[in-house]
């Protein structure tokens, strides 16, 4: 089962940002480089160390199963992979001849700018969840219409990154 709503959230995390950093660069050894050229490793680290931590907390055993290490829905550990994605910035950061500490401070406003992407797209996660209101969202296979707290999470991550 391929997840499109999942799929379309990761698009905006990354395409957002991605369009954004265009007028706002990262500074690399030979001049700025683009958001995806720093956070993509990263990511990906911190996706891997993630799911890999999460299965050596449910059953060891999967660990050496691809089919069982690829299905990322049934969960990643996040503070692991925060941590791992942290790692290779900084690791990238050295190897780049670029402060670690710059490169967090111009990476920390893109990343935030691709969480609210990410929480604003839980419409198309069918994720939107909230306390029950008079207005807002109803998510599917529930009677109660909710509030869509991302919606608020995405804009105050958004205003905070920009302001």
């Amino acid at each position: 089962m391929i997840d499109y709503g999942l799929m379309v959230s990761m698009i905006i995390a990354f395409g957002l940002p991605s369009l954004v950093g265009s007028w706002w660069m990262v500074s690399g050894r030979d001049g700025p480089v683009g958001f995806l050229d720093v956070a993509l490793g990263p990511a990906f680290a911190g996706l891997a160390v993630g799911r890999l931590t999460t299965l050596a907390l449910d059953d060891p055993s999967s660990i050496g199963s691809i089919s069982d290490m690829l299905i990322i829905r049934s969960g990643v550990e996040f503070w692991p992979g925060v941590a791992a994605a942290i790692a290779a910035v900084l690791v990238s950061a050295h190897l780049g001849l670029v402060s670690p500490s710059q490169r967090m401070a111009e990476l920390a406003p893109l990343a935030m700018i691709g969480y609210a992407g990410y929480e604003a797209a839980c419409i198309f996660r069918d994720g939107c969840f909230g306390p029950a209101s008079a207005i807002g969202l109803r998510p599917p296979g529930l009677a109660t219409t909710m509030l869509p707290v991302g919606w608020f999470v995405a804009a105050a991550v958004g205003v905070g990154a920009l302001g």
